[in-house]
């Protein structure tokens, strides 16, 4: 199984740390323009010093994010595990359905292809390592309330 093959990742490619450090910012941009931030605040938080910045802050997320995709994708390519243009097509299309209903703007297009192709190839191969393994679902117990602090 492809599990047995994965490489060990020691150095993750900077264009790519980059590349998901902007969409991330980007993102949290757009999500402050939705949630009513005017023009000008986003002026004041969208300088290469906030950039960089945020970069800092975040790196450590944003590696663990590229290395899982690297691996997802890793994982893909030796079990041929594929996302196919219609699956992803019917979910831009459900995107804009639901963006429309709400009376906001489709989402950009390269953008949500990318994320919808890449969430569909998460699923497709959580299912295919799922049905390698033997899944024993396990539901935590509340600890016993403790005694309060005298």
């Amino acid at each position: 199984a492809a599990l047995l093959e994965i490489p060990s990742i020691d150095q993750t490619p900077a264009s790519l740390m980059e590349e998901q450090s902007v969409a991330r910012f980007q993102s949290m941009l757009s999500d402050f323009k939705e949630q009513g931030s005017s023009d000008e605040q986003l002026e004041e938080m969208a300088t290469l010093e906030k950039f960089e910045k945020f970069k800092e802050i975040s790196r450590a997320n944003v590696e663990k994010v590229v290395v899982l995709g690297m691996l997802f994708r890793d994982i893909a390519e030796k079990e041929g595990v594929a996302v196919q243009e219609r699956e992803v097509q019917e979910q831009l299309d459900l995107l804009a359905a639901q963006a429309k209903q709400k009376g906001e703007a489709p989402p950009d297009p390269a953008q949500a292809r990318d994320e919808v192709e890449n969430a569909l190839l998460r699923r497709k191969v959580f299912d295919c390592l799922a049905s390698y393994a033997d899944i024993t679902w396990v539901v935590e117990e509340s600890p016993a309330e403790l005694p309060p602090a005298v």
